[in-house]
């Protein structure tokens, strides 16, 4: 995807939410649910224009990241690349963001007094929501250019352009991996139990990715000064 459309949808995703909550602040009670505890239930009831904070947020941490793109932009070894795979990144977050806005703008408009309807904790919804942005992630590594930003990024795996890819083709895997262990234990556990197994899958793929980062390059190397010493 260009740069130029990669900033148009970016931008639409940016300012869609408070848009939308602004324009329905008129059809919501004046008082709405505000917080909810892990268990999904309402615990605290608000004005309507509490609506608003989390499209502001959303808002805010569209421009951070077109900032750290512009920052990033001005590297000299991998200046575009970088501001390209900043504002894929910020784009793929924005969109689970739009998702929870027009979700919360929903139970706003409706009074519901659950925000899962079934009971389910807030745990699981996080980390099944975790496990689906591994997936994307992990779809996106394979395909991504070497950059400072985003990606397997360790001193290793940045060596050069063939340990790159090979490090980002497993990292995409063990990501994907990873996202849809997560789906799983979100579906299968409850509360702190799919907390622990989580932060676990997510432990274990980081000291994975990190290792074989370290290994494919050194393993690499080491082959290229025995093929010297022959020549």
């Amino acid at each position: 995807m260009q740069l130029k459309r990669i900033k148009i949808v970016y931008i639409l995703l940016m300012v869609l939410p408070l848009i939308a909550v602004a324009a329905a602040l008129g059809t919501m009670p004046d008082q709405i649910p505000a917080h909810f505890g892990l268990s999904g239930v309402v615990n605290r009831y608000g004005s309507k224009y509490e609506a608003l904070i989390f499209p502001i947020v959303t808002l805010a941490f569209g421009i951070l990241i077109i900032v750290m793109g512009r920052i990033t932009s001005k590297v000299k070894k991998f200046g575009e690349s970088n501001e390209k795979m900043t504002l894929l990144v910020g784009l793929i977050c924005l969109l689970f963001m739009d998702l929870m806005n027009f979700y919360f703008l929903f139970i706003e408009i409706t009074g519901m007094k659950s925000i899962y309807g079934g009971g389910a904790s807030g745990i699981k919804l996080i980390f099944g929501a975790m496990g689906v942005m591994c997936i994307v992630f992990g779809a996106v590594m394979p395909r991504t250019k070497m950059n400072s930003t985003f990606g397997l990024r360790t001193k290793w795996s940045m060596k050069d352009e063939e340990t790159w890819k090979r490090s980002q083709k497993f990292g995409g895997i063990t990501f994907a991996v990873a996202g849809a262990l997560m789906i799983f234990v979100s579906i299968v556990t409850e509360g702190k139990y799919c907390l622990l197994w989580s932060m676990y899958i997510l432990i274990a793929v980081s000291v994975l990715d990190i290792a074989y980062s370290f290994i494919i390059a050194n393993y690499k190397f080491e082959h290229k000064d025995d093929g010297d010493r022959l020549q």
